[in-house]
């Protein structure tokens, strides 16, 4: 019998509400679906149909090759970023499949505290595609951008 895989997540209530939690999602087998800028167009479209159904934004979004990374905002109380997040992971996975590519499994998340700067973990996510090599400034990265946010006034903080 395989043994029973450990819960790793917070309690649900913790993604509810008013506030900010940071997710990673990766492809399966490091494969880049999202190098294609046309193809991330159709995935950045999930992102935002799943944000607006849970009422949530995306202070910051970066859709590596192979990899996503997303700072979810709840904005009122009936706000619920996990659901966002996995709405959005069901619903491009049917696409992701359709092209050949598969998201992990899992993925990470981690809930931005009061006291924490938010805009150290914004600042990293930013910088994903400098740091690859890909662009020199963030903003010439197709696969950056928020949801309900201006990007360029997040990243100038």
């Amino acid at each position: 019998m395989k043994p029973r895989e450990r819960r790793h997540r917070l309690d649900p209530l913790a993604y509810a509400g008013q506030g900010n939690v940071f997710f990673t999602a990766c492809v399966k087998h490091r494969a880049r679906p999202f190098a294609n800028k046309d193809r991330t167009k159709v995935y950045v479209e999930h992102l935002e149909q799943a944000l607006s159904h849970f009422r949530c934004r995306a202070v910051i979004y970066c859709f590596m090759p192979d990899h996503l990374h997303a700072v979810l905002n709840g904005y009122e109380g009936s706000s619920d970023m996990k659901g966002a997040f996995d709405r959005f992971k069901q619903t491009s996975g049917f696409h992701l499949r359709k092209d050949g590519f598969e998201w992990q499994k899992d993925y990470y998340d981690h809930v931005i505290r009061k006291g924490e700067d938010i805009h150290e973990v914004v600042a990293y996510v930013g910088a994903n595609p400098v740091r690859a090599g890909l662009v020199e400034s963030p903003l010439d990265y197709h696969g950056l951008g928020a949801v309900g946010f201006d990007i360029t006034e997040v990243l100038s903080h």
